[in-house]
Formats: structure tokens, C-alpha cells, sequence
């Protein structure tokens, strides 16, 4: 007759069936009763092995505790940073509307043209067009702030006060009488 291995009935698990293999009676499968002696009822191999185990596993449960921690510290560290950099890109981006509106002010003769862009309406600053009705708009209501606008536009002003001759060339015959 062929035999057929018995699967083994562990303390652990009373409520498993185990059937009898082929030509045996189910009376002579016994099962060990639970004992609930725990871990001292078996032999000091098995009790090591276990304390083994456990203790492996308590490693890994530590180890897996601490990556986890570390990458959640590591999130909570690049989202700080992230925080900090949008910051900054924002500070730079108001500096730069600032900037811009300053040139555009000096452009177009102010006198304190920082003066003059501090009261640029903040919805403006990003868009040149709008920067430069805002301009026109301040020149119209306070042209104190602005030089007058003379001359041709290359810098040079409105000439001598008085008429009198702009060019150099022109300065120098009238100084030597022709």
C-alpha cells in the first residue's frame, strides 16, 4: 500500500481537520491538545528559533518605522523648502514689477521715479501698456513730478535758456565773432 505523508496538527490551530490517510482508521491520527503553556511547552530548540524570529521581526518592524519616519521628515523638509523657494520667486517677481516701473517712469522724465512707481496702481505693474497709462495718467495729475517735455527726444533738452544757439559748433563761431 502506498503511503501518504499526515499533515501535521499544530497546537495552534485546534479547530483544523485532519483526515486520516488511505488505509488508517481516524482513531489513529491523534492531535496534541493545547496545553496553554505557550512557548515553554515546546523543546529548547524550538524556543530559541522562536525567540529568533521574533526578535528578527521586531528589527524589521523598527527598520520599517525609521524609513518611514525619515521619509516623512524628508517630505516635511522639501515642502519647507519648496514654501521658501515660492517665496522668494514671488519676491522677485514683485522686485522686478517695481523695477520695470521705475524704468518706465525715469523713461518718461520723472523726477523721483521711485516716487512715481509707488503709485502705480499694483494691477498695472505686470502689463507695459498699462504701466504707461498709469504714467500718463500721474503726468496729467502731477506734473510737478515730471520734467517738462521738450526737445526732440535724444536727451540733449530744450536748448540755452534765452534762444540761444544748442549746437556746439554754432557756440563756438558766435564765441569767436563770425
Amino acid at each position: 500500500m502506498p503511503e501518504t505523508a499526515a499533515v501535521p496538527v499544530t497546537a495552534a490551530d485546534p479547530n483544523t481537520q485532519q483526515t486520516p490517510p488511505v488505509g488508517e482508521s481516524a482513531a489513529a491520527v491523534t492531535t496534541a491538545p493545547p496545553t496553554g503553556e505557550g512557548i515553554e511547552a515546546l523543546p529548547d530548540w524550538a524556543q530559541k528559533e522562536i525567540r529568533s524570529v521574533r526578535g528578527e521581526a521586531a528589527n524589521y518592524r523598527k527598520r520599517l518605522k525609521d524609513i518611514e519616519d525619515s521619509q516623512l521628515s524628508e517630505t516635511e523638509r522639501l515642502r519647507a523648502e519648496l514654501k521658501t523657494a515660492a517665496e522668494e520667486r514671488d519676491a522677485h517677481a514683485t522686485e522686478l514689477q517695481r523695477l520695470r516701473a521705475e524704468t518706465a517712469a525715469a523713461s518718461a522724465g520723472a523726477l523721483y521715479p521711485d516716487l512715481v512707481a509707488a503709485r502705480i496702481s499694483p494691477d498695472a505693474l505686470g502689463d507695459k501698456p498699462a504701466t504707461d497709462k498709469e504714467i500718463k495718467r500721474l503726468r496729467d495729475a502731477y506734473p510737478a513730478m515730471f520734467r517738462p517735455l521738450h526737445g526732440n527726444g535724444d536727451g540733449a533738452g530744450a536748448g540755452a535758456p534765452g534762444g540761444g544757439p544748442t549746437d556746439i559748433n554754432a557756440m563756438l563761431r558766435r564765441a569767436v565773432g563770425r
